[in-house]
């Protein structure tokens, strides 16, 4: 016997599911009872289909007891404000005695954030079903004529529709789950490991003279027109931690993004997140960096924008659970020192917006929400070079320059050390060491005028190094001014008690002054 009630409940489920922007979040076919999601990251509304003939409103009223506990439970899950739920129960007649006041009485009694609307669809109260659906859910004239068409089946017809419905939705997401193999993410993690391996190699990952030398952000040389440094970062890394955790968290997040945007759309969204990455970083740190922060920060981009733009296909929960690893990174990272947040942020941003513009395979983009992708993405983009380079235009090179000197004196290039540090001294604040180093060739080479005037100009600014005392204690012995070598030995042996050099020229000053009276 046809039961039109069973009908009415799969047919609102069918629609539900096929028209409107719901996910199912609970079904249970045995008890005919299912939990709709509205997928819409601005709308917590949560729908309720209850198939049960009611006899006594004590039934009812103990069920909307049950629906208001496990509203609480899922505000406290998803960690909202509030929650607002339509309850619908598919029933042949109203129950016996009655039960509007109870259930008002009800809602008078619940928690502020939880708004639970309760109605009965029952086979005499077509004309208020109509009202309730047209106010709540906007529902068109044609809505009801399919409703009504699928009430007319069998039921087992029409639960049959549903779940050739749920079937197609699941297939439709494993492909855009599955689109392609991760190649690059694989070709990536290759490199940056082949990479550190280098690194350690020629002398570290952690040393930053060698990171220099192998590519990392230092802007002083991307100034100088070493733009590759915007993208060689990307493939370095300081310390087997951090490539550790990058080479993980590429792994699980570059691997999903890559299998749902295919290869070529991974690669200009994993090197563009990357690149702005470093442009970000090159705009607010001064500091020597590298990393693949950046671009896997840029895959975080991009998954958040695919679930806010697929959102029919994607849970909510993939969407809060997305910002919530980028929320938990970001706070790491302003909480953890020698961190680089502008390229998190950065490579955060690049990622949505190359998400935006290559989009997901086999899925129309309007022509006009592209083209503001690419506008967007070219103002930020030149507009931070711009600001960049004008900011760091006088930045010059300090600390690679002073270990090409170091590897000069080594080499006993003095002429090649003092040429470089020439160059350095003749910029603006240039550091002390440098002044030291200079002074320390001109007393080898015996200019004594040249070595005291550099000298003398590190005491001023730092009158605890031991090292230009003990130059200037030479400088004036060789001048034969040894009381004023004496006075500058004894200052830097009290500095450093403990150096013999020091105590072994003290010793000849003194002979010397002794020899004299």
């Amino acid at each position: 016997m046809h039961n039109k009630q069973e009908s009415l409940y799969w047919a609102l489920l069918y629609h539900f599911l096929s028209t409107h922007n719901y996910e199912m979040i609970y079904y249970s076919e045995t008890d005919g009872e299912v939990w709709l999601e509205v997928n819409d990251w601005k709308n917590s509304t949560l729908i309720r289909l209850k198939r049960q003939d009611i006899d006594w409103s004590n039934w009812l009223r103990n069920d909307v007891v049950r629906v208001q506990e496990i509203t609480k439970q899922l505000i406290k899950r998803k960690l909202r404000k509030q929650q607002k739920v339509i309850n619908i129960y598919i029933s042949k007649l109203d129950p016996i005695d009655d039960w509007r006041d109870m259930i008002e009485s009800l809602t008078d009694r619940i928690e502020k954030s939880i708004q639970v609307d309760t109605v009965l669809f029952t086979e005499e109260n077509g004309k208020e079903q109509r009202k309730f659906l047209e106010e709540t859910f906007e529902m068109k004239y044609e809505n009801f004529i399919s409703i009504a068409a699928l009430q007319e089946q069998e039921p087992e017809l029409v639960r049959l529709q549903v779940a050739q419905l749920i079937q197609m939705k699941k297939q439709q997401q494993q492909h855009i789950l599955n689109y392609a193999k991760p190649i690059f993410t694989i070709l990536f993690l290759a490199i940056q490991i082949a990479m550190f391996a280098l690194l350690e190699i020629y002398g570290k990952s952690t040393n930053t003279v060698n990171l220099i030398k192998f590519g990392a952000k230092y802007n002083p040389f991307i100034v100088q027109g070493e733009w590759w440094r915007f993208f060689t970062p990307i493939f370095l890394h300081i310390g087997f931690l951090h490539l550790a955790m990058n080479s993980v968290a590429l792994y699980f997040i570059g691997s999903q993004v890559e299998k749902i945007v295919g290869n070529l759309r991974f690669l200009f969204v994993y090197l563009f997140a990357g690149f702005l990455g470093s442009v970000a970083s090159f705009v607010f740190s001064d500091n020597v960096s590298a990393g693949a922060s950046g671009a896997i920060f840029g895959c975080f981009g991009a998954l958040l924008y695919i679930g806010l733009t697929y959102s029919k296909l994607f849970s909510k929960t993939m969407i809060q659970s997305t910002l919530t690893l980028i929320g938990v990174n970001l706070v790491f990272g302003l909480v953890t020192p020698g961190i680089d947040n502008a390229g998190h942020i950065g490579g955060l941003i690049g990622g949505f917006l190359a998400a935006a513009i290559v989009h997901v395979p086999k899925r129309k983009l309007s022509v006009t929400k592209r083209a503001g992708a690419i506008l967007l993405s070219l103002i930020l983009t030149i507009g931070a070079l711009m600001y960049g380079y004008t900011i760091h235009k006088n930045e010059t090179d300090t600390l690679y320059s002073l270990y090409e000197v170091q590897q000069a004196l080594n080499a006993k290039h003095d002429e090649k050390a003092k040429k470089l540090l020439k160059e350095i001294v003749s910029n603006e604040n240039p550091p002390l060491e440098a002044r030291f180093l200079l002074g320390y060739i001109y007393a080898k080479q015996g200019d004594t005028v040249e070595a005291r005037k550099q000298l003398e100009m590190v005491i001023q600014q730092n009158r605890h190094d031991d090292r230009a005392l003990y130059f200037l204690a030479i400088v004036s012995g060789h001048e034969n001014k040894i009381d004023e070598a004496l006075q500058y030995i004894n200052e830097a042996i009290k500095i450093n008690p403990e150096n013999n050099d020091y105590k072994k020229l003290k010793d000849e000053l003194t002979r010397i002054i002794n020899s004299n009276l």
